[in-house]
């Protein structure tokens, strides 16, 4: 769906989920870790909800989540279906009223299913984009019926599959060390992408040190990469990165016969400990993310880096068609020259089909 915000919420993975009517549908869905609220205690829980923090005060999930929307420029409440009211906060408890537009296209649903019973938590909107959220905890919550019920109405009223979303969130460890950019709000992958590879360079660039592409592929991931761990929830933990690791084979061009899988220089998964493999031996998941690498070292020929030239726009088209296959795909094909005094590295970027040429230059 465009627009859609922070990479808190950016969805990891879809969830397969089987209508009333018998027709399934797979939905996007996010994992994040959030935050426990470990300032005064609080005393209304609403039955002994989780109590979470979100820029430094407390909330429940679905209010946390709210929060996470509304700093990415969405409208949006919590439709608090106990209490029969829309709300944007427990602390002190408000209600709110829906805009005309908003009203009519719930009770537009709630006609459907006859019944206001099954309403995903938040309801959100951002010019002519809306967003359903189910807020669930990971391992506890499940979709009921009534939620199924009136997620087909839902769709069944014209709403796009994109239009929903289910948030399956973690609390934070609490007894890990936390550095003040943890405990901040997350930078996206692009922020850390962009961030590692400016420092890598600045690592290289002393004329001591001495390396071709699997010494920079090791120093990058190991000296630059892995400190970001944690400092955004889709890179969480260091067993989530692997270097020359398998995934998924896709057509593109110049492949006439493609292998199942093909290995990597560096990728990032969805989740810890993830690969591409099943029980079977096959390969059934796409990474989050995929680093290409090529370098001229100080040694290559005119017809050596010709050679590399055509094959880093090959990794190009490869990340490229991969990006079509997943949505939340993030290809990086980066060049490193280090044929002049001082080491030049540009970078590409590939989502959504979309390659940006020297999206990076340092």
């Amino acid at each position: 769906m465009s627009g859609r915000c922070s990479c808190l919420l950016e969805p990891i993975a879809f969830e397969r989920i089987v209508l009333p009517s018998g027709k399934s549908v797979k939905i996007g869905k996010a994992r994040p870790l959030l935050d426990v609220w470990t300032g005064k205690p609080v005393k209304d829980t609403y039955g002994g909800k989780q109590v979470l923090a979100i820029h430094g005060k407390p909330a429940f999930a679905e209010l946390a989540i709210l929060r996470i929307l509304r700093n990415d420029g969405w409208n949006g409440v919590w439709v608090d279906t106990f209490a029969h009211k829309y709300r944007t906060s427990y602390w002190p408890k408000d209600e709110v009223k829906l805009p005309l537009a908003q009203q009519r296209l719930l009770e537009n649903i709630f006609g459907k299913t006859g019944s206001k019973k099954g309403c995903w938590d938040v309801f959100c909107w951002k010019g002519k984009s809306c967003l359903f959220i189910e807020s669930k905890r990971q391992g506890e919550d499940r979709l009921r019926e009534t939620q199924k019920r009136w997620l087909e109405a839902a769709i069944g009223s014209g709403l796009p599959l994109t239009s929903f979303l289910i948030v399956e969130w973690s609390p934070k460890p609490t007894n890990e060390k936390q550095s003040p950019v943890q405990n901040s709000m997350s930078c996206p992958l692009d922020v850390v992408i962009c961030q590692s590879l400016k420092s890598f360079v600045s690592d290289i660039s002393n004329p001591l040190w001495h390396g071709r592409e699997r010494e920079m592929v090791s120093l990058y991931v190991m000296g630059h990469l892995l400190p970001f761990c944690g400092k955004t929830t889709t890179l969480s933990y260091p067993t989530q990165v692997g270097i020359e690791v398998a995934v998924p084979q896709v057509e593109h061009v110049g492949q006439r016969r493609p292998k199942r899988n093909v290995c990597k220089d560096i990728v990032i998964w969805p989740e810890p400990k993830m690969t591409c493999w099943n029980r079977d031996g096959r390969t059934h998941r796409y990474p989050l993310v995929v680093m290409e690498w090529k370098t001229v070292n100080e040694m290559d020929d005119s017809r050596t880096q010709k050679r590399k030239r055509a094959e880093y726009q090959k990794d190009v088209e490869w990340l490229r068609a991969m990006s079509l296959l997943a949505d939340s795909f993030r290809g990086y094909a980066v060049w490193v020259n280090r044929k002049a005094l001082r080491p030049r590295l540009t970078c590409t970027r590939v989502t959504k089909g979309t390659a940006t040429i020297d999206w990076l230059v340092c």
